[in-house]
């Protein structure tokens, strides 16, 4: 196993969805797992020309489920969640016989969104030997975060070598599995998330059941962190492990280190 380092920094910042909203469409505060695997499968068919389906009915992303073992974010700048009003096409919505009226082929519309002025993301992937120097070239192409308007630009991709610490506390800027702390670190904030795991949450038309915990950087009022970083309490040595990349200390399942011995 090799970890894939990509740093970047967001035009503004990045919106993903809830699944299953329609009209008020509120934001997830942290880009999940998924949509950072996401990321890098879009850069990915960019490099190589392939289409962003696999086939008719999933995203491109579950060909790279096989390649990549693990996904996290670290964001290095504040940030605040908030809704602003768009105008959105809703004459698909809209009764038969009102279609012809361009009154009503336009609504009003809360869209989540959160900004990160100024910040560097910094995105790392567990990611197979054999598929590094691939993926590594794809990582380049990546364009944006969560929805195409979250444009980001790649600043720099590095191939490291994977570093166990050999210590079960520490503080952390990446976002962390619930489950790898014995207790909520200070300067957090829990979400939910879907298993990123899953290829069915993948396919279009699937509405992915939430029941994947994390902890995210947040001191009360924002978002991410420059020097107040998550402290993880103690780290629960049976689940997880800390590697480090570069300064930073992040928190890995015990079963990835696992898998590479295999």
């Amino acid at each position: 196993m090799k970890t894939l380092l990509v740093k970047a920094r967001p035009v503004w910042g990045f919106t993903v969805k809830y699944p299953s909203q329609s009209a008020a469409q509120e934001t997830l505060p942290y880009p999940p797992p998924s949509t950072l695997i996401g990321a890098l499968a879009s850069g990915y068919a960019r490099l190589l020309g392939l289409p962003e389906k696999d086939g008719d009915k999933a995203s491109l992303t579950v060909r790279l489920l096989d390649y990549v073992k693990y996904a996290t974010i670290c964001i290095r700048g504040y940030g605040v969640k908030q809704s602003d009003p768009h105008r959105n096409i809703v004459i698909g919505f809209q009764r038969k016989e009102r279609r012809r009226n361009p009154r009503y082929w336009y609504g009003l519309q809360a869209m989540g969104k959160v900004y990160f002025p100024d910040a560097e993301v910094r995105i790392v992937y567990i990611v197979e030997d054999g598929r590094v120097d691939t993926l590594a070239k794809a990582a380049w192409n990546i364009l944006y975060l969560g929805s195409k308007e979250g444009l980001i630009t790649v600043e720099e991709v590095k191939v490291i070598d994977i570093e166990v610490v050999d210590d079960d506390y520490g503080e952390t800027c990446y976002m962390t599995p619930k489950d790898l702390a014995v207790s909520r670190p200070r300067r957090s904030q829990e979400v939910v998330f879907w298993d990123w795991r899953n290829r069915n949450n993948y396919r279009y038309g699937y509405s992915p059941d939430m029941s994947i915990g994390y902890y995210i950087p947040y001191n009360g009022m924002f978002y991410g962190c420059i020097e107040d970083c998550m402290e993880i309490g103690r780290l629960d040595t049976t689940r997880g492990v800390f590697i480090r990349i570069e300064e930073d200390l992040v928190p890995i399942p015990k079963t990835i280190l696992e898998e590479s011995k295999q």
